[in-house]
């Protein structure tokens, strides 16, 4: 075996080590109290409990309004109370909310610097549980943790001699990912935006000679 290779296998076990590691760490929270410390997800547990009542004929008089966007969260809280329980729908659910945002966090920053930066761990920890997290807005931190997934997977990186990552392909792998940014929807529209814009800005950007980039960026700053 060579030194890449074996320089290469170092990494994957570090990576298979860290993944769970960091992965546990960043759930602890959702665990070591009584119940998950969060504003609003109180009403978010109360409609799908409500929801399930409806389903189940138990609340006549009462129907379910179809809605395109902020629902995914309480669609899901309500499968899983149905299944596990009110108080085990609501670890579940959020614990699945801190990874995704978690690793869609780390992933992105990964993917933009070209390296794995694992001392942002504790950074990317501190946001999963920021102030989002704690006024419960769970369809929004939903979205953006899934539309952070978004530029990871599809962002084309410039190295120092300029070449792309991905030359030729930028275009098709965006159009490629975009349900992901469909489900995202079903969460809350404005991050998917953010997303979309942000990807597409960057692939735009990409593709232009140096000089006509400070022209793109100028115009971007006066329309923010």
């Amino acid at each position: 075996m060579t030194t890449n290779q074996f320089s290469r296998a170092g990494r994957l076990s570090r990576n298979w080590i860290a993944v769970p590691f960091f992965s546990a760490l960043l759930l602890i929270p959702c665990f070591w109290q009584s119940r998950i410390q969060s504003a609003d997800l109180g009403s978010h547990a109360y409609n799908a409990w409500l929801a399930c009542q409806i389903e189940a004929g138990q609340a006549p008089g009462l129907s379910i309004s179809r809605q395109s966007t902020n629902v995914l969260f309480d669609l899901m809280l309500q499968r899983l109370m149905v299944r596990v329980g009110a108080d085990w729908a609501q670890r579940l659910a959020v614990s699945a909310c801190v990874l995704i945002f978690g690793w869609g966090a780390i992933r992105f920053l990964f993917r933009v610097s070209g390296r794995n930066w694992w001392f942002a761990g504790p950074c990317v920890a501190m946001l999963a549980y920021g102030y989002i997290f704690q006024m419960g807005f769970f369809n929004f931190y939903l979205s953006l943790g899934l539309c952070l997934w978004y530029p990871a997977i599809t962002w084309t990186r410039i190295d120092s001699e300029g070449n792309e990552s991905r030359p030729g392909n930028a275009w098709r792998i965006l159009v490629l990912w975009v349900p992901l940014l469909l489900v995202a929807w079903i969460a809350h529209p404005v991050p998917v935006v953010w997303a979309a814009g942000t990807a597409v800005y960057a692939t735009i950007v990409n593709s232009l000679p140096p000089y006509r980039r400070r022209i793109v960026l100028a115009f971007g700053l006066a329309a923010l």
